[in-house]
């Protein structure tokens, strides 16, 4: 019996194409500062806090220079 996995979508970007032909571009995601302080106070015992706000930093970063860069194409 395979193990079921839990996991959390922390952020997302997605280019989807309507049917009228236009493109919709979407990001989502958790905010960096709120998932430290969620982990710190649920999970203190758990160190990487701060080092996965960190990744979430650089993530939303990435993706809101791809939605500017993205605008050239449509």
């Amino acid at each position: 019996m395979a193990k079921k996995q839990n996991k959390a979508n922390l952020f997302q970007f997605t280019v989807y194409l309507k049917q009228d032909g236009n493109v919709e571009i979407n990001m989502d995601g958790v905010q960096p500062e709120q998932l430290e302080s969620v982990i710190n106070t649920g999970m203190p015992e758990y160190d990487g806090a701060h080092s996965l706000a960190s990744l979430l930093r650089y993530v939303r970063s990435m993706g809101n220079e791809m939605l500017d860069k993205s605008r050239n194409y449509i």
